[in-house]
This record gives structure tokens, sequence and C-alpha cells, in this order.
């Protein structure tokens, strides 16, 4: 039985990345801002005593004074749609992350960019923060 089948008929579900081709990333770019929900990342760990002081970003600081080029994210959102690949009979969810990036030089800020991330899966269940912790694929446009 093939995999398409068994997908099909239910039996399998699953969740990968997939090429950020230019008809998606189209299809994103149409969805109305109210599609998109802001994803809100869990912390890393659970702090156990109490939290400490974060070190001074040395890093940072060197790249805005030697002036080389900085991508720092803005904030994440997520949305869903129905997608239908060329080579596939039926209707598959995807799930889209879209990070705002600003990217800047020294202090100044030379433009923001969006970069899109996408997840096809059948499963109707999944949490969509959950599946957009690996990206494969990004596609660039810049705004």
């Amino acid at each position: 039985m093939e995999a398409r089948q068994l997908g099909q008929a239910g039996d399998v579900s699953f969740i990968f990345g997939v090429k950020a081709m230019p008809n998606v990333v189209e299809q994103a770019e149409e969805l109305p801002e109210s599609a998109w929900k802001r994803l809100a990342r869990p912390p890393r760990y659970q702090v156990k005593t109490e939290e400490r002081q974060k070190p001074v970003n040395v890093k940072e600081r060197i790249v805005r004074e030697r002036e080389y080029k900085n991508l720092a994210l803005q904030y994440e959102d997520v949305a869903e749609f129905n997608y239908s690949p060329t080579c596939c009979k039926g209707e598959y969810r995807v799930v889209a992350l879209r990070k705002k990036i600003s990217v800047e030089k020294g202090q100044e800020q030379l433009f923001e960019e969006y970069r899109y991330f996408f997840y096809i899966t059948m499963s109707v269940t999944c949490r969509s923060s959950r599946s957009s912790s690996r990206p494969t694929t990004v596609a660039t446009r810049r705004t």
C-alpha cells in the first residue's frame, strides 16, 4: 500500500517541513492579517531556584560598533490554510510560520523582511507552536 493511500485512509499522521515555493508563499501572503496569530514560545526550561541576571551581550555590541550586518527577529506569527500539492489528489493542512526580521547595520535599520517556513500535515489536532520549532526552507520577501 502506498504512503499516500495510507495517509488518505487515516492510518498515518505526519508533520514535515516543505519547500517555500513561490505559490505557497503567495498563498500565505494573501491570507488576511486576522488569520495570523502571534507565536508565544514557551520558556526553554523552568527555573528551579531563582532567576539569574542575564550577562551583557558582548557579541551584539561588537556587531553594532563594527557596523556588520545584523538580523534581528522582531516577532513570529502563525497561520493555517489548506493546500493541494500538484502531485497529490487531496488537500492538506499547512501551518505557516512568518518571521519578521529587521536588517540593521550599526545603529541604522536598513529594511525589514519576512521569512516564511511551512509545515504540511494531515493532523488537525497538533498545535501550530509545536510544529514550528525546526524550519527546513526559507523564502524571503522585503517590505
